[in-house]
């Protein structure tokens, strides 16, 4: 039990790192110790530089937005949008912590009585984030839907 506890404590701190980063992405950019213009990385994690029409990040996903809306690469406009950005892959971060967490609890709250295979646990485990993953997915696209119309 004190292992799960230190597991999961990790991993909310990680939660909160993931998300400190976003905050300063989004709201600090210019004061942060992030890349800043002309160094390594400098258009992956700023998500105002001026190649996406400052503030715009999530164009990083097409081949060259409005142009050619293509994705650009297997992926990046669906499962792997994740990755074509930092202000996507922070929040990604965070989530999943957060919902490894849940599953960790939630194993150590009913698990006890249950006497699972490890692989049986691992298996629960993966389908469950990726379910939480899924819904939580469909409560933004069905948002979008409402406010971006």
């Amino acid at each position: 039990m004190i292992r799960l506890i230190i597991i999961s404590t990790l991993l909310l701190v990680f939660a909160g790192a993931a998300y400190s980063v976003h905050e300063a992405l989004t709201n600090k950019y210019t004061v942060s110790n992030l890349p800043q213009q002309g160094e390594p990385g400098f258009e992956y994690w700023n998500p105002h530089n001026a190649k996406h029409g400052g503030g715009e990040s999530w164009k990083s996903k097409y081949k060259n937005y409005p142009e050619d809306q293509r994705a650009a690469y297997p992926g990046a406009k669906t499962w792997l949008a994740w990755t074509t950005d930092g202000d996507h892959l922070t929040i990604f971060l965070k989530d999943g912590a957060m919902r490894a967490v849940t599953i960790l609890l939630a194993f150590a709250l009913i698990g006890e009585g249950i006497r699972w295979p490890q692989w049986k646990k691992w298996g629960a485990g993966i389908a469950l984030w990726l379910a939480m993953a899924t819904i939580q997915s469909i409560g933004f696209h069905l948002t979008n839907l409402i406010i971006l119309q």
